[in-house]
Formats: C-alpha cells, sequence, structure tokens
C-alpha cells in the first residue's frame, strides 16, 4: 500500500470492475500504525487496536477484539470463529489475534480437519464425526485438569492458566450448542475428504469489506484511501471498527487503546464515508 496526499473516494475500473461492482464490495485503504509489535497477526493489535505486546512483556490480549464485538452484538452458536495458519504444521490452536476481552483469548484454529470437525462435526460421518467425539472428550479433560492445576497456582501463572481455561471453555460451549442448528450444519456440510488433511499455503491479504449488512454500510465498488499515518485526515482500524459497530447497533465512542503517537488526531468514531 502507497499513501496519498489526500482522501479519495474513487470508483474501481478495469478487469475487476464487475467481480467488485457484482459483490458490492467496497475496498479501504487505511494508513495506521495500528499496532506495536507481533509478526504477520501483530498479535492481538491487528484486530483489538492495542499494542501487540502487555506491559509486562507477554503477548496477553490487552482488549476486547472487532471480531469478539460484532459477535456479541449479532448473538449465533458461533459468535466468531477464527480460522489460521501456523508455522509450526503440528500446532492445531494457537491463541494469536482475537479475545473476548482482557486476558481472554478465543484460541485460532490452525488445523483443517479440526475446523471441519469442530463446525460440521457434530452430523458427519465416519472419521469426521468420531474426531468431533474426541474432541469434545478432549476438551472435557482439558478444562476438567486445567481447572485442577489452576487450584495449585498463584500470580502470574495461575493467570497464564486462566486464559487457557478460557480459551477451552469457549469452545466447549460451541460445540455443546451445536444441536440448535442440526438442520442447518446438515444442509450446508461439505463432504469430507482428504483436502481438509493437506497442507495449507500462508499468504497476505488484502483489506477487503463485502457486503453493507443490509444497507447499514455504504458499499458501492469504491476505492477508498486516506493520508499515510500522522497526516492530517489520517484515520485508524479502530475508526474502521467502529463502523462496522455502529452498523450492528453497538454506538460507542471508542474502540481499543488509542495510538499514543496520533495525539493531534481524532481517533474516535466511525467512518463518515461507510456510515
Amino acid at each position: 500500500m502507497c499513501p496519498v496526499p489526500k482522501r479519495r473516494d474513487q470508483t474501481v475500473r478495469g478487469a475487476v470492475q464487475p467481480a467488485v461492482y457484482r459483490a458490492r464490495d467496497r475496498l479501504l485503504r487505511l494508513f495506521g500504525k495500528i499496532a506495536n509489535g507481533g509478526g504477520h497477526s501483530a498479535n492481538y493489535g491487528a484486530l483489538g487496536c492495542c499494542p501487540g505486546k502487555a506491559p509486562d512483556g507477554t503477548y496477553s490480549p490487552l482488549t476486547q477484539t472487532i471480531d469478539a464485538a460484532l459477535g456479541k452484538a449479532l448473538p449465533a452458536v458461533f459468535p466468531q470463529l477464527v480460522l489460521g495458519v501456523a508455522k509450526d504444521a503440528n500446532l492445531s490452536m494457537i491463541n494469536n489475534c482475537s479475545a473476548s476481552g482482557k486476558n481472554k483469548p478465543i484460541p485460532t484454529i490452525c488445523n483443517a480437519a479440526l475446523a471441519y470437525s469442530t463446525v460440521f462435526g457434530s452430523v458427519a460421518e465416519g472419521a469426521a464425526r468420531q474426531q468431533f467425539n474426541s474432541d469434545r472428550n478432549l476438551l472435557d479433560f482439558m478444562v476438567d485438569d486445567i481447572r485442577r492445576a489452576e487450584s495449585q497456582l498463584t500470580g502470574g501463572e495461575r493467570e497464564k492458566f486462566q486464559q487457557h481455561l478460557n480459551a477451552f471453555e469457549a469452545l466447549r460451549e460451541q460445540q455443546s450448542r451445536l444441536n440448535e442448528i442440526e438442520s442447518t450444519l446438515r444442509k450446508h456440510a461439505p463432504v469430507y475428504s482428504d483436502k481438509y488433511k493437506s497442507p495449507l499455503p500462508s499468504d497476505q491479504w488484502p483489506l477487503l469489506v463485502i457486503g453493507d449488512l443490509g444497507g447499514r454500510l455504504k458499499t458501492r465498488g469504491r476505492f477508498l484511501g486516506y493520508p499515510k499515518y500522522g497526516a492530517d485526515g489520517h484515520r485508524t482500524m479502530a475508526n474502521l471498527y467502529l463502523s462496522f459497530l455502529h452498523a450492528v447497533g453497538d454506538r460507542r465512542k471508542a474502540f481499543g487503546v488509542p495510538d499514543p503517537n496520533l495525539r493531534d488526531l481524532d481517533q474516535t468514531g466511525p467512518l463518515a464515508e461507510l456510515i
């Protein structure tokens, strides 16, 4: 992404125009230093608009992330489903980018077979159903085991265990509620195959907003660019997330932790171009 001298609201032209207009997408280019530290995800800073590293030097979430905030405003069996790719192919889950609140991470599922089992395992057949039942039993055991270990710890170690406990309890709660949408799952469940066991490549994604939340967001196939970081008129990812929240009825004024390097800029409120 390259900085632009002033805000531009342009019509998308050329080869991408038909696809963009069919989907009624809006391409957003936002320039902002949204987090400090971290790698691909900037840890919890990318979705939480906060420093990627906590003051104590750990990578614990400092605040609620935007996906969790939207999930709370739009209740569902899966308020949010976090899927990702880990450098270590042996890792099935990691805590790195989503959180329901301070020190309350939401696990990122990094294994395609586990992701399938988590969502569709309750109505699957064969190996996928066996995996679902095995995962459910394992979650029950892990939650109970963590609770026992937590009772013997104090201070920082106890807090770390509490984060793991919260994450596993959230997964277990989701699984226990799948019976509520059994007919829907059976209708849409894809056929389980070996492709869910294949290695997945990792890549960077552009920022793309799909849909308009029933007309509540202004998406008309436009490309929207903002001034570079720190320049007059610059907006942050927090402003984008506030736009989403306002569109679903959560009209909070601020989100995340304000960037201390942007004290002269207003970091509150949604993007007027979207709402």
